[in-house]
């Protein structure tokens, strides 16, 4: 992996529709390795891509998340409904849900999300503005940030 020798900034930015933002990225001609990506216990989810243009890395971003299975998972399970549960739904509900899963797809964050980035990119970050990608989005970060 080559790294450039230009000094990287920490940066924190507002993002509500995060695969949005990605795509934002990448129009820029950056690619994303993955870096570390896990889901924890009450179905928040965590990544970390590193960021790279022609093979060179650029930086790095981080953000914690709840995404459309988090919804599905709290619709058909309850709100506290934990996701292991589904090993004990029947054939026809299983698919049920998978066939949900496969439908609907965004990631929110709760949090804003954390870049590490060389400078140069900042000012393209700095022009980054959406909105939550539907309202079953906005209401699961809602709801996490309620129980938090």
């Amino acid at each position: 992996m080559r790294y450039s020798n230009e000094k990287m900034v920490e940066y924190e930015i507002v993002v509500k529709d995060l695969l949005k933002f990605y795509m934002y990225l990448r129009h820029m001609n950056i690619t994303f390795e993955t870096d570390f990506h896990t889901i924890l216990e009450d179905a928040q989810e965590t990544e970390t891509y590193i960021l790279k243009i022609s093979g060179e890395v650029i930086g790095r971003v981080s953000s914690l998340y709840v995404s459309s299975q988090y919804f599905i998972f709290a619709r058909m399970l309850g709100c506290n409904g934990d996701p292991r549960e589904i090993l004990d739904f029947s054939k026809e509900e299983k698919e049920r849900v998978f066939a949900e899963l496969m439908r609907i797809r965004w990631k929110s964050p709760i949090a804003p999300v954390k870049l590490e980035l060389q400078p140069r990119f900042l000012p393209y970050v700095y022009e980054y503005v959406d909105d939550y990608p539907s309202c079953e989005a906005e209401g699961a970060v809602e709801v996490v940030k309620r129980s938090q």
